[in-house]
């Protein structure tokens, strides 16, 4: 029988710094990179977390719910 430390993790979501998080509103203008929108924004990772991304503003984009719903599972994060 397995013990639950044999399972497969989650990759652990790193933390966006606060600092990070206001330059990349500022270099996004505010607004989802794919539609324009100004509500419901979002930090997403261009490459994700899972799958090596970090989290460096060359790395993240700010999109609106919808749009980064849109990208898929296990692509938007």
């Amino acid at each position: 029988m397995m013990s639950m430390g044999d399972y497969p993790r989650e990759p652990k979501r790193s933390h966006i710094p606060d600092d990070v998080k206001e330059y990349v509103m500022r270099r996004d203008e505010g607004q989802c990179q794919a539609c324009g929108s100004r509500s419901n924004l979002q930090f997403d990772h261009v490459i994700p977390v899972a799958m090596g991304g970090s989290s460096e503003p060359e790395n993240l984009q700010v999109l609106c719910a919808t749009c980064n719903l849109r990208k898929g599972p296990g692509l938007s994060t």
